[in-house]
């Protein structure tokens, strides 16, 4: 047996040559963390386009291992591929550095690797994961039924997860940001967490790194904590402060409450009228969308998002309210009526199957690729972007994707980067843009954004959201917190929308007037209504009034601590740079603090 070990680094790191099974062990609290490449590591080859394809697992039969001055190399020739693997220690940092380059040979590929597979702690092989899905979720192992996650880097909102221990968590970075596949899977038997690298235009073309952090406790704070300092030091933490002083319209976002007008013209609603109300309830900033929609029929329509429909509303919100008006842009809808349109740009990622469609109403709209909207923003009128804001429908959202034939070929890589100019062409423009969900890849050319989460919580609930993301880029963007249904009626989940807007400072939405639509199940949609005189709304818009003042207040702020309280998840606590802290109860019971306070169910306390 040839056991190799690295001691003179902040982990130690040992590998056993012979079986490919090794070890890595947390410098401050002394957790072992294991790896066994022979049952969890493997490549996938083929020549791409086609479908015959083979496996090869990682393990000494297979591939040769050689001892580096700071790691291990393991290099794999067989079956006319060949690919160089390396595990790597930082000589200052508790890290490792696990890298896959592909060396081509032949017309066969790589077209995805496993390496180095599952990492888990030794002595808890059942314990609970974190992924940056919506805001952030906790996985936590309390089932008695196998569980299955899988995360996608083209849809992740932030390019990492976390694995926590009895004493020690792991960070693990995806350096490659957008060619990876995550997979967790629960059972009584024990969690298993897997990056797959999956191939860009049909190959393992660029090194896929994927960094390991080895952190002391456990909890989530930590490795949220360390990822926003490797964004900081690699330039993805943009910080709203300087953008405000560039843009001096951004600064109308801070305090503001994002007022969602539905995607459907409703002619029985007195827009201008309600909207001054709102004002006079004590509301002094509002960002307003989307104004240019199709009109209301009898059936759903998405048309074109006509800038003439609404135009007389954003004169009356911009000079007489002084809220944001933010005509929409639907991406998709919009680029395919224009001139530089081409069906053959509709291609999908594996070349064979048609690109998925949904037909609502007779309208089809194609998954189609987003980013490449550079020419269709020419097409635009002026009118679009005319208002002090914009909101984009289709460029956040959607996942990132990649073609291989067509017109032109591009990675997701390349996708984000056009995405990005076409936010950027918006920005440039010195106004408020709002491009749905949150992604960091697009942190600098957009300021609103959204993270859709479903509130679950209870002490058999297996997964919880938890606020990775304001943990990270709180003080870089600003965020919504849509309820359990999206945009739609406020139900009883209006005011607990309401609490973790006062949890984290996010910008309250709301949904007061206007008709929207709604995906139910089988996928199905449907019309929904808010009635701006129903009770549920005016309170809805009472609690935003006050959530707005509360984020002009330390909506700027990093959120440097964030903590649940209880087992069921109800009574939750955050803390910002300016030593504010905030306790939320949403639970329907009072809560007993440890000073002997109370604080009542479904309420805030902000010392």
């Amino acid at each position: 047996m040839s056991n190799w070990i690295w001691e003179s680094t902040p982990i130690h790191l040992e590998f056993d040559s012979d079986t490919y099974f090794g070890k890595v062990v947390e410098p401050m609290g002394g957790e072992t963390w294991i790896f066994n490449l022979p049952r969890h590591a493997e490549v996938t080859v083929g020549v791409p386009g086609k479908n015959e394809q083979s496996r090869i697992r990682i393990h000494p039969e297979t591939t040769e291992a050689d001892e580096l001055d700071d790691g291990i190399r393991i290099v794999l020739d067989a079956e006319g591929v060949r690919c160089i693997f390396e595990m790597t220690l930082d000589p200052r940092e508790p890290e490792l550095l696990c890298t896959v380059r592909e060396v081509p040979i032949s017309d066969r590929r790589i077209l995805s690797a496993v390496f180095p597979g599952a990492l888990f702690p030794k002595n808890q092989r059942r314990h609970e994961v974190l992924d940056t899905v919506h805001q952030g979720r906790i996985h936590r192992p309390v089932l008695d039924t196998e569980r299955r996650v899988e995360v996608s880097g083209a849809e992740a909102p932030m390019a990492w997860w976390a694995q926590l221990g009895a004493d020690s968590a792991v960070l693990a970075i995806a350096e490659t940001p957008f060619d990876w596949h995550w997979t967790y899977t629960d059972s009584p038997q024990g969690s298993t967490v897997t990056c797959r690298w999956i191939s860009s235009l049909g190959a393992l073309n660029d090194t896929r790194r994927l960094r390991y952090v080895f952190l002391p406790g456990r909890g989530y704070m930590q490795p949220a904590r360390r990822y926003r300092r490797y964004a900081k030091e690699t330039g993805l933490h943009v910080p709203m402060a300087p953008r405000i002083a560039e843009n001096p319209t951004l600064d109308r976002l801070l305090g503001a409450c994002a007022i969602f007008l539905g995607h459907i013209d409703d002619p029985s609603c007195d827009y201008v009228r309600n909207l001054t109300a709102i004002k006079d309830m004590g509301l002094e900033r509002a960002f307003v969308y989307p104004l240019s929609i199709c009109s209301h029929q009898d059936e759903f329509s998405f048309g074109g998002y006509s800038p003439v429909e609404r135009a007389y509303l954003g004169r009356d919100l911009e000079d007489g309210l002084d809220f944001i008006a933010a005509p929409g842009i639907w991406v998709d809808r919009t680029w395919e009526r224009g001139s530089t349109f081409r069906r053959d740009f509709l291609v999908s990622a594996d070349e064979e199957t048609p690109v998925p469609e949904i037909d609502i109403a007779g309208e089809k709209f194609h998954a189609l690729h987003s980013g490449y909207a550079i020419q269709m923003l020419a097409e635009l009128e002026e009118g679009y972007v005319d208002y002090l804001g914009v909101h984009c429908e289709g460029v956040t959202t959607r996942s990132l994707r990649e073609c291989r034939r067509g017109i032109w070929s591009y990675s997701r890589k390349e996708d984000a980067r056009l995405r990005c100019e076409l936010l950027k062409l918006l920005c440039d423009r010195r106004i408020a843009v709002s491009a749905g969900e949150q992604r960091e890849w697009s942190l600098g050319v957009r300021h609103l954004g959204a993270n859709m989460t479903r509130m679950e919580l209870g002490a058999n609930t297996p997964v919880w959201p938890v606020p990775l993301w304001q943990l990270v880029y709180h003080d870089a963007s600003f965020s919504t917190w849509p309820d359990d249904e999206g945009y739609t009626v406020p139900t009883g989940s209006h005011r607990r929308a309401f609490l973790m807007d006062m949890l984290y400072a996010n910008v309250p939405l709301v949904h007061p007037m206007g008709c929207h639509y709604r995906f139910t199940k089988p996928p199905q949609i449907e019309a929904v209504s808010a009635d701006f005189a129903d009770p549920r709304v005016q309170e809805s818009l009472r609690l935003a009034v006050r959530a707005a003042r509360h984020h002009r207040r330390y909506g700027l702020q990093d959120l440097i601590y964030h903590a649940i309280l209880t087992g069921d998840g109800a009574v939750q606590e955050s803390a910002f740079e300016s030593g504010a802290h905030v306790i939320v109860n949403l639970g329907s019971e009072p809560y007993r603090m440890p000073g002997g306070q109370v604080l009542e169910a479904e309420s805030v306390l902000v010392d």
